[in-house]
């Protein structure tokens, strides 16, 4: 669940703190402060489809109102910027990251809204609508596993022009991004992750990206005459992400917007057989490989376990087809202090707090009114004393560090203190 507060607006753009509690609980914990939404209330924050943990958000900075975009692999526990493309010539790679050649910050800010795949319900189909009057949205599909599909811009911040932003791939859950090409585009994703179609969608086109290696390189071609361009609404594939065709449609170039145009794009023929071994993925004669999700402390854990998935190799030739793929194993990983989050009543501190308080940066510190470590009024027996941190929602860990409430067992009852006023004496 998520929650807003001490929200506000500037230029248009409102932002809104943004909680989030387990599931059946109503406290709430701080995520992600200054989240920033639309006037509809569509807050600019994307869970990618298929990985559980991993979230995509813009937030409002505070010295000079820019919007940015941040990542989260744990739930929302901490953010961080997103890399940019490899050969960007915006950013130059420092022993502490990435920066402009100025020395500021840089990295990959990518335009909010969604495309969800699925049956959709309303509040999705509301979104969508809101996001063919801007932006490509961000997509994922949780049959399309690590795919994502955006329009966004290298820099210290989040451009909002045409001519400054690009669409962008990912092929591995938002860690890694290249560039598919320049402008805004819609697009879908086809075949399980295999298939891509991109095409302009702010200008007129005549052209569409195709890709047929899940992104790791896109072709172009002309789909009608310059002289028919298309202004493009949107791109679909089936909701199940599982078919070859692809739908177009749009309003002819100068015409008023009842003048509508659809084309149908089919991948079969350059695909012409079904992939096969999957039983073997990995292998040199398999159309398969496994693919393990990265993850910060370099064990491959997230979210307190190692999750491979199969998927087409980009080289083979095939489609996967509407067979589901299946994750190849699942396994637990031992309790580290990355699998805690904040728990209620703490927020992490950062660097000015954390000096103030003699505390480490980023550590939970108690932020509610009243005794940090009260006992309960009702307390029988036993009872719960937080110590600041919680197991993520979702996380799966097991055994390692222990860093959850401890238990206590409650005092005496001052009324059985007091029961014997007069002190110590023996019976006469």
């Amino acid at each position: 669940g998520g929650g807003g507060g001490g929200g506000g607006r500037c230029e248009g753009t409102y932002f809104d703190d943004v909680r989030v509690t387990r599931a059946r609980s109503e406290d709430y914990v701080m995520s992600l402060r200054r989240g920033t939404r639309d006037v509809l209330g569509h807050v600019d924050m994307h869970a990618v489809a298929g990985l559980a943990g991993v979230l995509v958000g813009n937030v409002q900075a505070p010295e000079d109102d820019s919007v940015k975009t941040l990542i989260s692999t744990d739930n929302g526990n901490e953010w961080r910027p997103i890399h940019p493309p490899k050969n960007s010539k915006e950013c130059v790679a420092r022993s502490k990251g990435w920066v402009t050649k100025t020395g500021h910050a840089c990295s990959l800010q990518l335009q909010g809204g969604h495309k969800n795949k699925g049956v959709p319900t309303k509040w999705e189909a509301r979104q969508h609508r809101e996001v063919e009057r801007r932006w490509g949205p961000v997509l994922s599909s949780a049959t399309a596993v690590g795919v994502m599909l955006a329009v966004g811009n290298v820099g210290e911040r989040l451009r909002s022009r045409d001519g400054e932003l690009s669409t962008f791939v990912s092929r591995d859950g938002g860690e890694s991004w290249a560039v598919v090409g320049e402008g805004s585009s819609q697009y879908d994703v086809g075949d399980q992750g295999t298939l891509i179609l991109s095409a302009r969608n702010r200008v007129p086109t005549s052209d569409v990206r195709f890709s047929v290696d899940g992104g790791v390189s896109f072709r172009e071609c002309s789909f009608t005459s310059s002289s028919s361009s298309l202004e493009v609404a949107d791109i679909l594939s089936d909701p199940a992400t599982s078919s070859s065709n692809f739908i177009m449609h749009g309003a002819r170039k100068g015409s008023s917007s009842s003048s509508s145009a659809v084309y149908s794009f089919d991948f079969s023929m350059m695909l012409d057989r079904n992939c096969a071994d999957a039983d073997m993925a990995g292998d040199s004669g398999s159309d398969f490989e496994v693919w393990r999700p990265s993850s910060k402390s370099g064990t491959g854990c997230e979210l307190g376990r190692q999750v491979d998935f199969l998927r087409r190799k980009p080289s083979a030739r095939c489609l996967v087809g509407p067979k589901k793929l299946p994750t190849t194993l699942e396994r637990n990983c031992e309790c580290r202090e990355s699998d805690y989050e904040c728990d209620f009543c703490y927020e992490r501190l950062g660097e000015a707090e954390a000096a103030a308080r003699n505390q480490t940066v980023g550590a939970c510190s108690y932020v509610c009114q009243g005794e940090e470590h009260a006992v309960p009024e009702d307390c029988r027996g036993t009872y719960l004393r937080s110590r600041g941190y919680r197991i993520i929602e979702g996380d799966t860990c097991q055994g390692g560090l222990e860093m959850g409430p401890r238990r206590f067992e409650c005092p005496l009852k001052r009324s059985i203190a007091a029961s014997n006023p007069q002190g110590g004496g023996c019976p006469g």
